[in-house]
């Protein structure tokens, strides 16, 4: 007879197992995507962030194109200093181009501004980089422009990725020893 319960016990305490590590990995997995997908709208608000910035500096002017661009210097140096990593353009609403950072791959840009939509767009560099980016309308006197800024994705997904993985290694600290108590 207490070899019944013996085998009544370790099923129990199997399912209950089970139960557990389907538990945690679902909750894992789950939690996971959450943060993923808070992670990408972040950066989706950086390079929207980053195109406000470049339009806030955006003034009338008495030059060829009407149209000054002001950057500070630090934010000079940002575009110079990042190659491809990160581009900036200023265009008309012909399409030409005003002003841009020193490298930028202005013709994956798109040029369509009647449909620029909720304005984000991605691309594939020369280099075969991925690449996110924001077209913002920005209007400077009586001219409308469009402010133009991308980013490569290795560059936010390094940060993504990162993040990630430190708050999914919290918690399989605090889910192992839970699921060991639990036992």
């Amino acid at each position: 007879m207490p070899r019944k319960n013996n085998s009544l016990l370790t099923r129990l305490v199997l399912r209950i197992s089970l139960v557990m590590i389907v538990s945690i990995a679902l909750l894992s997995a789950i939690v996971y995507i959450q943060i993923d997908n808070t992670l990408v709208s972040m950066r989706d608000q950086t390079v929207e962030k980053q195109a406000r910035t470049v339009a806030r500096h955006l003034h009338p002017s008495d030059s060829i194109n009407h149209v000054l661009l002001d950057l500070p210097d630090s934010l000079r140096a940002f575009y110079s200093g990042a190659g491809d990593d990160y581009q900036y353009a200023v265009l008309d609403d012909m399409g030409n181009i005003l002003f841009s950072s020193p490298v930028a791959f202005t013709d994956s840009f798109p040029n369509d501004f009647q449909h620029i939509g909720n304005g984000k767009f991605t691309f594939t560099g020369p280099g075969g980089q991925q690449y996110v980016g924001v077209t913002l309308q920005s209007t400077v006197g009586r001219r409308k422009l469009y402010v133009q800024v991308a980013q490569t994705r290795d560059v936010s997904d390094v940060f993504l990725d990162e993040i990630t993985s430190a708050f999914m290694g919290r918690l399989l600290w605090v889910g192992i020893p839970f699921y060991l108590v639990l036992v």
